[in-house]
């Protein structure tokens, strides 16, 4: 009895040490094991130089790699993150909280490598141009940004550990082990479609009494997203959403207005002279916008959601910092 007791108060004293002593971010970011050739551009420096492994360099700057090119960067002891080829990569911090660092992926994969208990100390969050990702635990994972045609798309896979992702009219407040799911959205963010790649999850979507409500999703389901500007009123937004199970049946079409959020250009730019309209953004089969109708819900159009209340986020984990505020997810830079 005695001999159980000392193990359980052993193992209690073992994961008390590891949640207290997760280490903190370091002021500066080490780079670390280069494969390839990157450049780097520091804040107040006349430009991108050849990044150096073994130097330690500050916050605001901008990775940028080659084709076949492979580097780690690390936060701190333990906490660590790759960062592969084709890569354009901007490393910050939150301005009123520099224990917050935030990624902005203009393009390329990164792969995460968090220890347990990280979030006591520290907050990490990676920006796309198509959602806005929270590490919630330690752990690893991958966030992929690339295009595809006129889309913007991040693949998030989660191989141990526990994410948030969010966006324009959605949230994804738990991914976790074995988890994907693939964002693609215009690039102004007035379309997006999300994709169940793997496991079992909610999804939280705009609803049309100005709150929200969960849809659970399976592998291979989608929801559809459509914003646009009122043609009477430029600060009321007229927005559509689509429920396609695994089968490709849309379940549930609804569509309402709400109050603008900010959150950048809405109308999609004109096409270059001499080029076809853009297909249906919503595309495939189904109803066309403005649709009221679908195989298993009405839906409607309320004016009740203009400027009605907006629910908190869900609570956060237990932890002994507070989550890192929601961001909206970030624009391209220019050309290279």
């Amino acid at each position: 009895m005695k001999k159980c007791l000392a193990l359980v108060l052993m193992l209690f004293c073992v994961a008390f040490v590891t949640s207290v002593t997760a280490a903190e971010f370091a002021p500066l970011f080490t780079v670390k094991d280069i494969t390839g050739t990157a450049t780097i551009d520091v804040p107040g420096s006349d430009g991108p130089v050849p990044i150096e492994a073994g130097r330690a360099y500050p916050y605001g700057s901008t990775i940028r790699t080659d084709s076949g090119t492979s580097l780690n960067i690390s936060f701190s002891d333990g906490n660590a993150a790759r960062i592969n080829g084709n890569s354009v990569i901007a490393l910050k911090q939150d301005s009123d909280d520099g224990s917050i660092k935030v990624i902005h992926l203009h393009s390329g994969r990164i792969d995460l490598n968090l220890e347990e208990g990280f979030e006591a100390n520290n907050g990490l969050e990676i920006l796309t141009r198509c959602c806005s990702i929270v590490a919630l635990k330690g752990g690893s994972s991958s966030v992929d940004a690339k295009a595809e045609g006129d889309l913007k798309v991040t693949v998030i896979k989660v191989t141990k550990g526990e994410l948030e992702a969010s966006g324009p009219s959605y949230n994804i407040p738990l991914l976790t082990d074995n988890n994907a799911v693939t964002v693609s959205c215009s690039d102004d963010r007035s379309f997006v479609r999300i994709r169940d790649l793997e496991g079992d999850y909610g999804i939280e979507i705009d609803d049309e009494d100005g709150a929200t409500r969960l849809v659970e999703m399976e592998k291979d389901s989608v929801i559809k997203i459509l914003r646009k500007p009122s043609d009477v009123d430029s600060n009321v937004l007229i927005v559509t959403i689509l429920e396609i199970n695994s089968d490709g049946e849309i379940v549930s079409a609804t569509t309402f207005s709400t109050a603008s959020d900010g959150d950048g250009p809405i109308d999609p730019p004109p096409p270059p002279p001499g080029t076809a309209p853009p297909e249906d953004t919503l595309g495939g089969p189904g109803p066309t916008i403005g649709s009221t109708t679908s195989s298993s819900s009405t839906s409607t159009t309320s004016s009740t959601a203009i400027g009605g209340p907006i629910p908190p986020p869900p609570p956060p984990p237990p932890a002994t910092r507070p989550r890192p505020r929601r961001r909206p997810p970030t624009t391209p830079p220019g050309a290279p």
